[in-house]
């Protein structure tokens, strides 16, 4: 019994670090190397982009601009989003 809750905090230690490691790798890229991945034609790295584009750009950019639990200020910023 306690070695399956010392393997599970093992594995639970590994997951997160790597969760970190590629959130700041790949969600939060540097511009140069998200660009190159735009432009790639390997889809692999274009996948990256889209995921760098969807939280990078539209979670920190586009949205939760003032406060981090509220995703837009007015009704008329969400609607600009949208188009």
């Amino acid at each position: 019994m306690i070695l399956n809750i010392v393997f599970f905090l093992m594995g639970y230690a590994v997951a997160t670090l790597w969760e970190h490691y590629l959130h700041k790798q790949i969600l939060h890229a540097p511009t140069k190397r998200a660009n190159r991945w735009k432009e790639s034609s390997f889809s692999f790295y274009r996948f990256l982009y889209k995921g760098y584009y969807s939280h990078h750009v539209v979670h920190h950019k586009l949205t939760f601009q003032q406060h981090y639990h509220l995703q837009f200020n007015s009704q008329k910023e969400q609607e600009k989003l949208d188009k």
